[in-house]
């Protein structure tokens, strides 16, 4: 297959698929995890945004960005918190920065797989604030597993069910745009109709 043929096939799938943007917390995302989100923006024909305050290796690809903010602390949470939008999808493993996502309504999960929502983003809020506590008076150890195949495993799956949700309520909502602009001429005509 030629080089254009490619590029028409990368350029059909972004003019069709509904923009989805995916937003990657990387200050302390493992390699792995970016691997798989640049995969999954590769094929779905999105934008993978990496945030950081510092530069982070990516695959060279079209469709990753590295967004590097000021050097100071919580300014990567900051800049995502202030641009994802409803409809896109962002990964950290940052708890207070996934409840600020979650309150805006937008999808999170972490880099283990695990999606984030009202309904559990307390809880976990109340774990991390217990046990940092616990930490800063020495009776905790770090708790941080090594990233492992396995779970490199569910969050490839989460990933993928998470963009699949969000492509199908895009999809939903261009349908239903679609179909309102289509009514509006004659919707027009009646009530033009109805003044005469």
């Amino acid at each position: 297959m030629c080089a254009g043929a490619i590029e028409g096939c990368v350029l059909l799938c972004v003019r069709d698929v509904p923009a989805v943007t995916l937003w990657v917390d990387a200050d302390s995302c493992p390699a792995r995890v970016r691997v798989l989100v640049a995969r999954a923006a590769a094929r779905l024909g999105c934008v993978a945004r990496f945030v950081a305050n510092r530069p982070i290796p990516l695959v060279q690809s079209p469709h990753c960005i590295m967004v590097e903010t000021q050097p100071v602390d919580q300014a990567a949470d900051r800049h995502i918190i202030a641009y994802a939008r409803a409809g896109d999808l962002v990964v950290t493993r940052d708890i207070v920065l996934a409840k600020a996502i979650v309150d805006a309504r937008i999808s999170v999960i972490n880099d283990r797989g695990d999606v984030y929502t009202e309904e559990n983003i307390r809880e976990r809020l109340s774990v991390r604030n217990f046990m940092y506590d616990l930490r800063g008076q020495g009776l905790a150890p770090e708790t941080t597993s090594p990233f492992g195949r396995r779970d490199a495993a569910r969050f490839a799956d989460s990933l993928d069910r998470e963009t699949a949700k969000l492509l199908r309520l895009a999809r939903r909502r261009e349908a239903k745009t679609g179909e309102e602009q289509c009514d509006w001429p004659s919707a027009q005509g009646k009530s033009q109709t109805g003044r005469r």
